[in-house]
């Protein structure tokens, strides 16, 4: 009967519509909140014990910063007992006594300032470790309580990507980074204190370039920041286009669209390389601009020093105590310019992070909120309502409809395409609300009920099921485990109820025909089952939970005709007592409905029995006579070359066996750990090297100019030897000693002046090649991805989220060997050889003392670049796992809503997470251990350099400026060796990111799908005669489970054939070797006569069109979508027709 009350559904825009409420009510439902974060933001998550440990770890490394700036004062004092040695004014007894003193006293530092380093960094690294993790669980668990309209606005591919890209960033930037920033400040704010001490005059003056420095590093910070954010939020569009590709590779490869794809992925990546560039060079200059003006310090120090000495109020003692405390504090400064991109990262990736976590839901399955009581009956009723989905805003879907779905009975709602079938299951569901209206369950509305209690007495059964990478067993028991009175279950053991679950969906019998039955691991979406399976396992799922209301969308659509029926059997018994809404395309699935729901454009047309539907002549009877018509269409009937195969009764049984081994083995996970134990440390280079070839000549200029730049430090020390050497002049030299003093002096300011120029064409060159190595990087990887064989992502390390955790983490990783890092790299180790030549050549005995301690200094440093390496490799396995797994949560996340499921994937998450927290503190505390030893071994260095020069001078053998020089280069030296292995996390990191490189891009594909092969072309009229011969197939990841074996049929052009038979038969993969998207192990399949594996594989899958059944619909628009891997000069008027003839234009045309 018709419903006279339901409006015509319209499309009139927002801006017409009366209600001014209506464009807050869809905002709210979307809109996210723009969190502004500071740098203490990124610790609101620790708690008491973290900050305990904070604390206590802050302190150790304020000590270990404090601690370094002492030693210029035992400095002063050595000048001072140098120069009355060599001026004889003191014994030599009472010399020796003086050296030895406060030779053992820098011994003592060094030992205090080994232990606060380690404490600090193991301190750091284990509670950013922590934070991470809660920041991971925390986001994972709110993106899993939003609305679904928030994901229709926003993408689950780009939400899913920030998991691992974005927390790394914020895990870098709260890590040992901090610690270290934290030493730097305190060995620079103990340096001026003693400044101040010593002298204050002179260390006053040289404050104004702290002042510029300061002014300096925070106007670049801002643009850092700003230029990052940017570059993360289109990392984040990439990201989520890459998930969108990877998981839905095999219509990629069938529609040969790779190349679209790849070029959209690298418009984006265009993006991120402008704006990541921009924030590189800041840092280029920022790092210039501060390390020439710690120049220019030391220029205006010794400068005033001389000019206080000549006035007689200040000593030579106090002069070097106050230029050198100056020295280590400004030099250390210099040294924090590189890390301020890993904190400006952390701070734009955690106000991304935040405002998902800080966004209130307003359908919020986690909330306490709402009515609950004992049943509920399933009487549901749309009370005059409105909806518009908040993604299409100008597209009002329904306008005042009211229906009735009585309780305990059947109701079928039917219709043509988008006349909002779907929309009333969603609306049930509560995935959106209704603009205006209600809908109402037992008399209440729904809105004002618990809606976690209320989606657990429903049960959904969607058109394209989804499964989970878990056991059969685990995927069916997902629809009980959240109800509540499952936990003192008495009667039923829950293994008996999945497998009566199972029986009543005709899955029991093809599951225990499984090798290992319901432990049969499945893979990503469940891809290991044909379509027909995973709906029964979804029918399986539902039914176990017993629900009140049972809603299934289109439930039966992929089931072969006898289980179809078997199927419908069960749903039929299943549907006795209780609510059941069906929504069904073939009219003749629901004729025994005991209430039928005809829509159209979005109201209700028709309501009755199939009967009384029928009898009226109305929009149910004819489009039931249409499909009556279409299903049994006169002078087509089935192809009759049926497989010989096809008629062995015991087949079915054999191939549904072998559709499904029981998890899906790593072919070559041992002959990989074999393969990058062999791979050399050069070849790694020469791949990372690789992506910047195009930057040769840049890369040339780049490595040029940190040479000269790394030259400016052993400069430096030998012109602060002269320095020192001119004011130690006695009292009567005093002309002498200034003149000297200004000449030097200004020695420095020009040195300066030339030191910022090449820093700055260093930096720059630097900062162009790391972001085209990453964009290259990135392009080449997604490229060599989307080429593997189809085999290749049925292994379980190769799901989607671990892959796209690959594209995001591995390429930004291979940073940690190129741009500023790469810069600091080279410099330091051009001053230390620079360093040491020229104390050699001017005192070769304490130069070769001195030196003998730094291969120490780099053993460490060297030994704690391969422990990072290895850690970073388990700890990339684990977040491997882990970022697949919170990545196929998310982008099921309307399934997991479906089944109030969130607590348990979140508490799966959370175990995922902690594992991986246990391995990483023992490589924490391993690997600080030979860092901790680097920064703090120069402190032994000086007491051996002080010791053994002293004797030198007591000697006679040395002069001061020879000691003072040597003392010198060997400080810069050693503490440019410090300062590369305070980057070893970041090549440790890289050199595992260039291992995983290495492996991808060696594994090639044994079908090229590219276009330039030299396979035979097809001929300009392909006529399109299939030939199946004697084809034998075996899944590559199953071997020893044949699925075809000896198939033999042919397809004459232009025939209408259908392929049947029970789910997993292997019809599906008859359809997968049509496309290539694997060849068969035997046997051959030809087109026009042809072997389709000697055709070019990419003008070959151009010639076919390929429907899957669970269809991919990709972002973009629909015009886009339709002409995907189409030519350009596709015109309208082909479009149209297209749209026509699948019968879908009507519903396009209607939409805004």
């Amino acid at each position: 009967m018709d419903s006279n009350k339901t409006a015509q559904a319209t499309d009139e825009p927002i801006s017409s519509i009366e209600d001014a409420s209506l464009e807050e009510k869809l905002k709210t439902q979307i809109e996210t909140p723009n969190i502004t974060v500071g740098f203490k933001d990124l610790f609101r998550y620790a708690i008491l014990k973290d900050l305990l440990i904070l604390t206590f770890c802050t302190v150790a490394a304020i000590a270990a910063g404090a601690i370094l700036p002492c030693f210029p004062l035992l400095l002063g004092d050595m000048a001072g007992l140098f120069q009355s040695i060599s001026l004889q004014e003191m014994p030599r007894a009472e010399f020796d006594r003086i050296l030895t003193q406060k030779s053992l006293t820098l011994v003592y530092l060094g030992i205090g300032a080994y232990v606060a380093t380690y404490i600090s960094t193991v301190g750091f690294m284990g509670v950013g470790e922590r934070l991470t993790r809660t920041i991971r669980q925390r986001y994972f668990r709110a993106l899993l309580r939003q609305n679904m309209a928030f994901f229709d606005n926003v993408g689950p591919g780009m939400l899913s990507s920030r998991i691992s890209l974005d927390c790394q960033n914020i895990q870098e930037g709260i890590s040992e980074k901090v610690a270290f920033v934290i030493t730097a400040l305190a060995t620079l704010v103990s340096a001026y204190v003693i400044g101040f001490i010593k002298y204050w005059k002179l260390t006053l003056v040289t404050s104004s370039i702290l002042v510029g420095i300061i002014v300096t590093s925070t106007a670049c910070t801002r643009f850092i920041i700003k230029y990052q954010g940017k570059s993360m939020a289109n990392s984040s569009i990439a990201g989520g286009l890459a998930e969108e590709v990877i998981s839905s590779i095999r219509t990629v490869k069938a529609l040969g669209v790779r190349d679209v794809f790849a070029l959209k992925f690298e418009s984006h990546l265009i993006s991120v390389e402008t704006w990541g560039r921009k924030a590189q060079v800041c840092v280029a200059v920022l790092i210039a601009i501060v390390t020439t003006m710690t120049f220019m310090s030391h220029a205006l120090t010794f400068w005033t020093g001389s000019i206080f000495i000549g006035r007689g109020e200040a000593s030579i003692s106090d002069v070097i105590t106050v230029a050198f405390a100056i020295l280590i504090g400004s030099h250390v400064l210099g040294g924090i310019a590189p890390h301020i991109p890993a904190f400006a990262g952390a701070v734009a990736a955690a106000s991304k992070v935040y405002s998902v976590i800080d966004r209130e839901s307003p359908l919020d399955p986690t909330s306490e909120e709402g009515v609950k009581f004992d049943q509920i009956s399933g009487s549901i009723d749309f009370v005059n309502v409105k909806h518009i989905y908040p993604a299409r805003p100008q597209q009002v879907i329904m306008d005042g409809v009211n229906l009735h779905i009585p309780a305990g009975k059947t109701t079928a709602i039917v219709g043509p395409s988008g006349s909002g079938k779907s929309t009333v299951i969603s609306l049930i569901e509560r995935f959106y609300s209704p603009i205006n209206g209600q809908v109402v369950c037992d008399g209440k509305d729904i809105s004002t009920l618990n809606l976690r209690w209320f989606r657990q007495k429903l049960a959904l059964v969607a058109q394209e099921p989804v499964l989970f990478a878990a056991s059969i067993f685990d995927n069916i028991a997902m629809g009980a485990l959240d109800i509540p009175d499952q936990v003192e279950e008495k009667v039923q053991s829950l293994e008996f109820r999945v497998h009566e679950a199972a029986k009543q969906a005709n899955a029991h019998n093809f599951i225990t025909n499984l090798p290992k039955g319901y432990d049969t691991k499945l893979g990503e979406g469940g891809s290991q089952l044909s379509g027909g399976q995973k709906q029964r396992i979804a029918i399986a799922r539902a039914l176990i939970r017993n629900p009140a209301v049972l809603l299934l969308d289109e439930a039966t659509s992929a089931l072969d005709s006898e289980s179809e029926q078997t199927v419908k059997e069960a749903i039929q018994s299943a549907s006795v007592g209780r609510t059941t809404v069906v929504i069904s395309h073939r009219l003749s699935t629901i004729t025994y409905a005991d209430n039928i729901i005809v829509l159209s454009e979005g109201r209700v047309v028709e309501q009755g029995t199939h009967s009384e539907l029928r009898s009226l002549n109305g929009v149910y009877s004819k489009l039931f006579e249409v499909q009556e018509l279409e299903e049994h269409p006169s002078g087509h009937g089935v192809n009759s070359t049926a497989p010989e195969s096809a008629q062995d009764q015991s087949l079915p049984l054999q191939m549904d066996k072998a559709r499904h081994n029981t998890e899906i083995i790593p072919l070559d996970q041992e002959n990989q750990k074999a393969q990058d134990a062999k791979t050399s440390l050069w070849s790694l280079v020469s791949l990372t090297a690789s992506f910047n070839r195009p930057e040769a000549k840049l890369l040339a200029i780049g490595l040029t100019f940190s040479i000269l730049a790394g030259c400016g430090g052993p400069t430096l020390a030998f012109l602060l030897a002269k320095a020192i050497n001119e004011l130690s002049k006695p009292d009567t030299m005093v002309s002498s000693m200034r003149e000297g003093a200004n000449f030097w002096c200004l020695m420095m300011f020009v040195v300066g002046l030339i030191h910022v120029f090449n820093l700055t064409i260093q930096g720059v060159s630097f900062a162009i090649c790391s972001e085209r190595l990453i964009y290259r990087a990135r392009s080449t990887l997604f490229r060599s991805i989307i080429e593997k064989d189809a085999s290749f992502f049925d292994r379980d390390e190769n799901k989607t989220g671990a892959l796209t955790s690959l594209l995001g983490v591995e390429a930004k990783s291979l940073c940690g060997v190129s741009g500023s890092t790469l810069g600091t790299i080279f410099m330091s180790c051009t001053t230390l050889i620079a360093s040491m030549a020229i104390a050699l050549a001017i005192g070769w005995k304490v130069a070769l003392v001195c030196i003998s301690t730094i291969p120490v200094l780099l053993g460490c440093g060297f030994y704690r670049v391969w422990m990072i390496s290895k850690f970073a490799q388990r700890s990339h396995e684990a977040h491997k796992q882990s970022s697949a797994y919170a990545s196929e949560a998310v982008m099921s996340a309307r399934t997991i809503a479906a089944l109030a499921a969130e607590e348990q994937f979140v508490r799966h998450y959370e175990q995922h997470l902690k594992a991986q927290e246990r391995k990483s503190l023992v490589s924490i505390f391993k690997s600080s251990v030979p860092y901790a030893a680097s920064q703090s071994f120069a402190f032994f260095c000086v007491a051996l350099a002080f010791w053994y020069g002293g004797q030198r001078i007591a000697d006679g053998e040395y002069s001061i400026f020879q000691f003072f020089a040597c003392f010198a280069e060997i400080i810069f030296g050693s503490q440019a060796a410090g300062l590369v292995f305070s980057f070893a996390t970041d090549i440790g990191k890289a050199k595992k990111a260039a291992r995983t490189f290495h492996t991808m891009l060696q594994k090639t594909p044994t079908i090229d799908g590219s276009e330039g092969d030299n396979s035979t072309h097809l001929p300009e009229k392909c006529q399109g005669k299939i030939e199946f011969e004697k084809v034998h197939f075996t899944y590559p990841s199953r071997p020893g489970h044949p699925i075809l074996n000896g198939l033999s049929f042919a397809v004459q052009p232009g025939e209408h054939i259908a392929l049947v038979g029970c789910s997993g038969c292997g019809k599906s993969t008859c359809f997968a070797l049509l496309a290539r998207l694997y060849d068969p192990d035997s046997g051959i399949l030809k087109i026009d006569g042809q072997d389709i594996r000697g055709l070019n594989v990419a003008e070959y899958r151009r010639a076919l069109a390929y429907v899957s059944q669970e269809p991919t619909i990709y972002s973009g628009t629909i015009r886009d979508n339709i002409t995907l891997g189409c030519s350009l000069d596709e015109t309208d008027e082909a479009i149209t027709q297209a749209c026509k003839d699948a019968n879908i234009y009507d519903f396009i045309a209607s939409l805004p």
